[in-house]
């Protein structure tokens, strides 16, 4: 029994990628290591975007999230932007993000500032502050 757990326990280490991975002792808020690209931040909503309306640049933009960061500091003012591919695509983008709340980010350190929408609603890793851990 001890052999079969050992087993599944190194299965899932692979799986994973933690066998390989050095951990450097960051981690989000549920004690999960951040990778050395990541970083957890705290946003807030600070604007939907609609359809076609005109984003960075003078360029359309899908519809989507603008978020800013409030903490940590080295991050706080800074945005970042996801498009929203709709309703039946990617569910209801208020149940996503609500005007109001604070959110745990755990995003890519290049994707702070890009003002593409290139990532989309459904990758944002979002947990409210303050949620009871699930």
């Amino acid at each position: 029994m001890c052999k079969l757990a050992l087993a599944i326990a190194a299965v899932g280490a692979l799986v994973t990628g933690c066998a390989f991975r050095k951990d450097r002792g960051d981690k989000d808020e549920l004690g999960l290591p951040l990778g050395p690209d990541e970083v957890q931040v705290v946003v807030r909503l600070e604007k939907f975007v609609e359809w076609g309306e005109v984003a960075d640049g003078g360029k359309w933009s899908p519809p989507g999230f603008i978020l800013r960061i409030v903490a940590p500091e080295k991050y706080k003012g800074r945005l970042v932007t996801a498009h929203h591919d709709g309703l039946l695509a990617s569910g209801d983008p208020m149940k996503l993000v609500a005007p109001g709340k604070l959110y745990y980010l755990r995003t890519s350190k290049e994707l702070i500032g890009d003002m593409s929408m290139g990532t989309c609603s459904v990758q944002l890793r979002l947990r409210e502050v303050g949620a009871t851990r699930p």
